[in-house]
């Protein structure tokens, strides 16, 4: 569900959030063939992701604390390289990093974007569902990318009006 936030708290939210850039790969379709939709052809998926891609990446500099979570540094675009990276493997020390993270600039919540949507940043590790538990986390509608499977939209339209999930949109 949207969560209404007035001017200052929203300002404070974006400012005082850790915010995590999921799997923003610079070229999926050859890291995960096997994860293309089938109704797209080559290129397409890249595409797809590179439009968010592009929103995170102008959004960068007003985001304070940033991490990316990924599985390797190198498969991220050369704009993200500078940042702090979270690696998915081992599991345990992705979570220890982001708890250290939080812990040493005292921060309660977490902002989601990157890709994708209903799949890997409610899904992983650190993603959404399993860190709600330990911090107020949300998902910034503006930047992330759902994943474009067969009937997408449906999922999608169901996830941001289930109170399970906090969306919050970019002023």
């Amino acid at each position: 569900m949207f969560v209404n936030l007035n001017g200052m708290a929203l300002k404070n939210l974006l400012a005082n959030s850790l915010w995590i850039i999921v799997d923003p790969w610079k070229n999926q379709e050859k890291r995960y063939p096997r994860f293309v939709p089938v109704h797209f052809v080559p290129g397409d998926l890249n595409a797809w992701n590179k439009t968010v891609g592009d929103k995170i990446i102008s959004y960068l500099p007003s985001m304070q604390h940033v991490i990316v979570y990924t599985d390797e540094k190198n498969t991220a675009p050369e704009e993200l390289q500078h940042l702090d990276f979270v690696l998915h493997l081992p599991t345990e020390l992705a979570r220890d990093s982001i708890d250290h993270y939080m812990k040493q600039n005292n921060l309660r919540s977490i902002i989601y974007c990157g890709f994708h949507e209903q799949e890997c940043i409610i899904q992983r590790y650190c993603g959404y569902g399993n860190m709600q538990v330990h911090y107020e986390c949300y998902i910034c509608e503006d930047l992330v990318c759902p994943y474009p499977y067969h009937n997408w939209q449906v999922v999608v339209e169901k996830q941001r009006a289930s109170e399970d999930y906090k969306y919050i949109r970019l002023p």
